[in-house]
């Protein structure tokens, strides 16, 4: 390619690239400075307020002193009985102390008493330094005001600047003299100095007096000065300078001060005849300025060589395009002549090819790594003789020259060596140079066999550990409700038999409390169940309407108390679905709960309809809403919007997850809409397959055997029983197999009225109770002590005669689904699971008795 000459139209581009680069970063620079001076004129000027700011805090602190010490009504007394009788020695010495300890206990100054004639009646300072004149002119000013007031700052010594607060003392209220405190201007900057330190190191503060010719220099970090307070004098022309800066006490100067430029800002010290000065020199401004200066040069300049070699790449465009071909025709060359070697040799498989005669033609590198043979001894080996299956891998090598489409197989294979290796082979027939060949491709699988074996075993650990979470569960569940039901059932007796309002009253609460706790251990285990998956579901066919209308009537009352509407409609009279009963009511009744619970007023609504194959189901509320960012919130466990110190409303806040997961269970979804201050609408939309009403079944009279007087539950809500006495003396005999004394003699109270109880400990003395005597009903606890548990002590039962038909009820705490099925196919007529309500314990005797009359 001949060499060709630099086009001038590359340089002209050049040229104006550059151009544009260096007038760019021009603007840029002094955008950056405008920037920065802007920012420092801003911080003095900030920096300057807060100095002035902070003196009248620290002036208005001292004055609240000496205020708080002349309202002592004693000292008060003796400073107005020393200005009117300046001559009592005794009340002068007195007063002297009392100025003395507040001199030392504050840090003031000298303190002096003053008559309205600027007379110096007692005083901590024995030279008596002040002038009188002095005073005089002062008292003038200070004299037309009746409150606290601060004097004009004045030097003493040449160098220490003080200034005076006074207050005026009055006897009979009347004026009758001065109280004069003074103290460094200078103890006023000690905390501002030590706080500017932090702000901006190359800022300078200046007292200055108006018409005089001495200042202060207040802070001087530029260096290593070590005073903070210096005594400078001023100059005419630089006070002169000042004066002119105090003319615009809201903006920053730009001033010659000594030959040096400096921005300042200046204001007066109200009630004073001094300027208050922060300056900050132009260098200090223009440094960082400086900085990025040097930095877009620098960026300037690699710009610049960037462009020089950019346009260098363009005039060499063709030759580079050149090479670009040549290298990719190389390329091409070398990826042809690799790709088959690439293929076989490095391949991680072994690839073997096959002639018609099952002699091994050629093989990769990885096939002598498995193999363990030499070059020599591999190639021309008949393949068969590498499998430990050979009458099984000839059917498949034929196999595979009949299917166009190749085979996968899984084999044994032997090595030189002897050891054995599960392997894998992808065999497929192809023509090569017109002869028929079979490529082989053989993957060694021992680690993936080791990885299915590692599968199984992690897979049968789960499997224990899922199985062990189930028995944690369910002794967890036991434990708990075994003790609960004693609290609770004892709590409901003592509600219906006390006489004293306090201490029905008191049992009441107990109920309260223990029904919400076994609520919240309910949940707690529910919660543990779902994130277990140990969850199981009980379908069952209800009918949505009377479940709903029965939730409403159980929660009535919660609602009447807090003086809420409750309501409900239903746009199907009767909707019937699949579903678990238990958790579809616990769905239900905690949202219901909710709703009562965060509304004080207006009304709960519950509503229902079938639409599009689903049942909706909306619960309607106008308590105080949600806000948008604790929609998410309250959905994780044991989340509340209110939280910590600061909650409103009790509650474990598992509700919500509960509900949330249970209706996930279900394959349904819940949707809340929610404004705070306005109420709340949680929508539950759950599969179904049909509407239709089914026709109440036919419910049958039964005989009956005992009438229970009516009880009263902590709800209010009462049941009829059907039992009635055989004979007026006779009551049916039951046989109570418990090893908990606190719930045996629970239910024996309970029964005492209708039943005649019999308690034993545990199956020895069950069976041998039960070989003595007759029994119309058994109640049996599950986790007995002794030999026998409750199952195995009621097989045994089943195996006398007598009892083949009387009802074994289970009273237990194991409470899960898989335990209340396994106990129901145990021989067992009836359950009930502990805690339960009397009416409860009457029902279940109750059902089983009526099912015996038949």
């Amino acid at each position: 390619m001949s060499e060709q000459k630099f086009p001038i139209k590359y340089f002209i581009i050049f040229l104006t690239v550059i151009i544009i680069i260096i007038i760019s970063g021009y603007l840029y620079y002094n955008s950056a400075k405008r920037d920065i001076e802007y920012e420092w004129n801003r911080q003095i000027s900030s920096i300057k307020e807060l100095k002035l700011q902070q003196i009248e805090k620290e002036q208005l602190q001292r004055i609240k002193i000496i205020e708080s010490f002349l309202r002592n009504s004693d000292i008060s007394m003796d400073l107005s009985d020393i200005i009117t009788n300046p001559n009592d020695t005794n009340q002068v010495q007195k007063v002297n102390e009392w100025l003395n300890e507040l001199q030392s206990n504050f840090d003031f100054g000298d303190i002096y008493l003053l008559d309205t004639n600027a007379v110096i009646i007692s005083s901590t300072d024995k030279e008596r330094k002040l002038q009188r004149s002095f005073l005089r002119e002062e008292i003038k000013i200070i004299a037309a005001r009746d409150s606290a007031n601060v004097s004009n700052l004045y030097i003493r010594d040449n160098r220490n600047l003080l200034q005076a607060i006074v207050l005026p003392v009055y006897k009979n209220n009347y004026k009758i003299g001065y109280f004069w405190s003074e103290i460094s201007f200078f103890e006023y900057f000690y905390p501002i100095l030590f706080y500017s330190r932090k702000e901006y190191d190359k800022a300078e503060f200046l007292l200055i007096k108006k018409n005089g010719d001495i200042g202060f220099l207040l802070k001087n970090f530029i260096g290593d000065a070590e005073q903070d307070i210096q005594t400078i004098p001023i100059k005419q022309e630089e006070r002169k300078v000042f004066q002119e800066a105090a003319l615009n006490e809201n903006e920053v100067s730009e001033l010659n001060l000594g030959g040096q430029i400096v921005y300042v800002s200046v204001r007066s010290i109200p009630g004073t005849d001094w300027f208050l000065a922060a300056k900050v020199d132009e260098s200090a401004v223009t440094a960082s300025a400086k900085n990025i200066a040097v930095v877009i040069i620098i960026v300037v300049i690699l710009l610049i060589i960037l462009t020089a070699a950019l346009t260098y790449a363009v005039w060499k465009g063709s030759t580079l395009d050149y090479l670009q071909r040549t290298f990719k025709l190389r390329k091409e060359k070398d990826e042809l002549s690799e790709r088959y070697t690439s293929l076989t040799k490095y391949a991680n498989d072994v690839i073997l090819t096959i002639n018609k005669d099952g002699k091994i033609l050629e093989a990769n590198r990885k096939a002598f790594e498995i193999y363990g043979y030499n070059y020599a001894e591999l190639i021309g080996k008949d393949f068969l003789e590498l499998s430990a299956r050979k009458d099984d891998d000839s059917k498949r090598i034929d196999e595979a020259r009949k299917n166009d489409e190749g085979i996968l197989f899984e084999t044994i294979h032997k090595k030189k060596d002897g050891n054995l290796i599960p392997v894998e082979i992808s065999a497929k027939q192809i023509n090569q140079d017109g002869e028929k060949i079979i490529i082989s491709i053989i993957r060694d699988f021992t680690e993936r066999k080791k990885l299915e074996s590692e599968l199984i075993q992690a897979k049968e650990h789960a499997e224990e550990m899922n199985r062990l979470k189930t028995f944690f569960l369910a002794n967890i569940s036991h434990e708990l409700r075994t003790p609960m039901n004693g609290i609770l059932g004892y709590s409901e007796l003592l509600m219906m038999d006390l006489q004293d309002s306090k201490l029905r009253e008191m049992a009441s609460m107990i109920y309260k409390s223990s029904k919400r706790l076994h609520d919240t251990l309910d949940s707690l285990i529910d919660l543990s169940k779902l994130e277990s998956q140990v969850q199981k579901l009980e379908l069952e066919k209800i009918e949505l309407v009377t479940v709903l209308e029965d939730i409403k009537a159980s929660n009535i009352d919660f609602a009447n108390e807090k003086g809420l509407k409750f309501s409900s409609q239903h746009k199907q009279p009767r909707i019937y679905f699949n579903t678990d009963p238990r958790i579809f009511n616990k769905i239900i009744s905690n949202i219901v709960s909710n709703a009562i619970k965060y509304t004080s007023k207006g009304d709960i609504k519950i509503l229902s309809d079938f639409r599009d194959g689903n049942i909706l189901i909306q619960i309607v509320d106008t308590g105080i809403g949600i806000s948008a960012d604790n929609l998410s919130k309250i959905f994780e466990p044991f989340r509340q919007e209110s939280e910590g110190f600061n909650r409103k409303y009790e509650g474990t806040g598992i509700g919500l997850t509960l509900t949330k997961k249970f209706v996930e269970l279900l394959e349904g979804n819940l949707d809340i809409d929610s404004e705070v201050g306005k109420g709340t609408t949680v929508t539950i939309t759950l599969p179904a397959k049909e509407v239709k009403e089914t026709p109440k079944p036919k419910v049958e009279s039964v005989p009956e055997i005992v009438k229970d007087k009516q009880i009263e539950s902590p709800k209010q809500e009462n049941i009829a029983l059907q039992i009635q006495k055989k004979e007026e003396k006779l009551l049916p005999k039951v046989l109570l197999v418990e090893d908990d004394e606190i719930n045996s003699r629970l239910i024996k109270i309970m029964l005492e009225d209708n039943f005649d109880i019999t308690w034993a400990f545990d199956s020895s003395e069950a069976l041998s109770l039960l070989k003595s005597f007759s029994y119309d009903i058994i109640l049996m606890d599950i986790n007995l002590k002794g030999e026998l548990n409750g199952i195995e002590t009621t097989r045994e039962i089943r195996k006398m005669q007598q009892y083949k038909d009387v009802p074994v009820i289970a009273v237990t705490a194991y409470a899960m689904h898989d335990e209340r099925e396994k106990i129901l196919k145990s021989g067992f007529n009836g359950y009930l699971s502990k805690p339960f309500k009397k009416d409860d314990l009457l029902k279940t005797l109750n059902d089983a008795i009526m099912k015996k009359s038949y």
